[in-house]
């Protein structure tokens, strides 16, 4: 069968050389319980007796901000520790303190008292934009019993997917702390605060950004994406006939490659892997990303130049 791509897009269940192929494929995204170790929070007057986030027991929460074309420098960190490029990490009710704080009027007093100077106070309102919570895995665990509970009990049980669940594959999704337009939106935020530190913003051209369109999201070719582990379970979850039918945002193929069949998805924004034929509505898998095809390319050079 060798290394093609249409070899590496066929479902992982349709034969015992998908299995072989898989085993020479990158490795499928790390188990959410392996990284449970302890991290400190980023609250320098941490809530919590232990200063450290524990993913066991702590809920918490991840934030990155927008940092002035200068960084951190000039910027005076009364509240939070941020790292060098912005992000952030902390116990749930320690960022409901510094969400507190950063709703207060600044004033000598208040930062001396620990709240938030006024730039830093900029930083967190940007920083609260890219809020991505995480239950502990106690709590994860109660919720997993109380929706097995309810898929048990349902007459007919869909799942409806969205950008999301593909993030662990190497997609980049929109609004998460990475995600396309939140990075559009730091560009601009990135201006402001540097404008408030009095940084100019003339001094540094960000020209690494010009490139970055051309680039697949995420690193991460299309024709080497690897269903993650929540493909999977919704794939698992047809074939026990506790779920019926899965509707998706995505276009990456993922939830056919996990085994799911074609009549049992509807993938609302089509197929990156999926031609179909106008006259007869015959669909055909391709294993490369279509939209980069030659017909592709003709359309768009007569819609820009007039010519192919």
């Amino acid at each position: 069968v060798g290394e093609s791509p249409a070899a590496k897009r066929k479902p992982r269940n349709s034969s015992g050389v998908a299995a072989k192929i898989a085993e020479r494929l990158p490795a499928p995204p790390t188990s959410p319980s392996a990284d449970r170790q302890a991290k400190p929070c980023c609250l320098k007057l941490c809530r919590k007796q232990s200063k450290q986030i524990d993913p066991e027991n702590d809920d918490r929460v991840e934030v990155r901000a927008s940092l002035p074309p200068s960084g951190l420098a000039g910027v005076e960190k009364s509240l939070v520790r941020w790292s060098t490029g912005g992000d952030a990490l902390f116990h749930e009710i320690c960022w409901q303190h510094v969400l507190g704080k950063a709703k207060q009027r600044v004033t000598t007093k208040s930062v001396k008292e620990g709240g938030p100077a006024r730039v830093e106070k900029l930083l967190i309102r940007d920083a609260a934009k890219t809020c991505e919570k995480h239950d502990s895995v106690l709590k994860v665990q109660e919720h997993a019993k109380h929706i097995a509970a309810l898929l048990r009990n349902a007459k007919h049980c869909i799942a409806f997917t969205g950008a999301g669940i593909s993030t662990a594959a190497g997609i980049g999704d929109y609004r998460g702390r990475s995600g396309k337009w939140t990075d559009e939106d730091r560009a601009k935020a990135s201006a402001a605060i540097g404008a408030a530190v009095q940084t100019s913003v003339n001094a540094v051209n960000d020209s690494q950004d010009s490139d970055d369109d051309d680039e697949e999201e995420g690193g991460v070719a299309y024709e080497e994406l690897r269903p993650t582990y929540t493909h999977e379970a919704l794939a698992l979850l047809i074939r026990k006939g506790l779920l019926h039918h899965v509707i998706s945002q995505n276009g990456d193929g993922l939830h056919g490659l996990s085994g799911v069949e074609q009549s049992n998805m509807s993938e609302l924004h089509g197929n990156v892997f999926v031609e179909s034929c106008e006259k007869c509505a015959r669909r055909y898998s391709r294993p490369y990303y279509t939209l980069n095809d030659e017909a592709g390319q003709y359309f768009e050079e007569m819609g820009d130049q007039g010519q192919s």
